[in-house]
């Protein structure tokens, strides 16, 4: 997927607010004119802070948390097998003497 990158929208939010100065200083520019100016403007500047906060914000924070969790999935998979006896390995969690001697004698 294609997507904008941060030099890209640093131009666009720079061109939108180039076209907001440039209606200021465009004596002879007619009504539509500075009109169109200050919606492409607007258009220009917010396309290219949407990007610019995407970019620099949202993608590397979902990142870190995307990280973060991947960390603590594999620390707490290590650590259950860890903390677990050896003779619950293969009956699990929350098994007891009784129900081994149950399951033996019915082998």
């Amino acid at each position: 997927m294609a997507s904008m990158s941060t030099l890209n929208s640093f131009a666009f939010v720079l061109l939108g607010l180039g076209m907001e100065l440039l209606k200021v200083h465009v004596p002879g520019c007619s009504e539509t004119g500075v009109l169109w100016l200050e919606f492409m403007g607007i258009i220009e500047g917010a396309i290219g802070a949407f990007f610019l906060v995407r970019n620099e914000v949202v993608l590397p924070v979902r990142e870190m948390i995307a990280q973060m969790s991947r960390s603590a999935t594999e620390a707490d998979s290590h650590e259950a097998i860890i903390l677990r006896p050896p003779c619950f390995r293969e009956y699990g969690p929350g098994t007891t003497k009784r129900s081994r001697e149950a399951d033996r004698m019915a082998a």
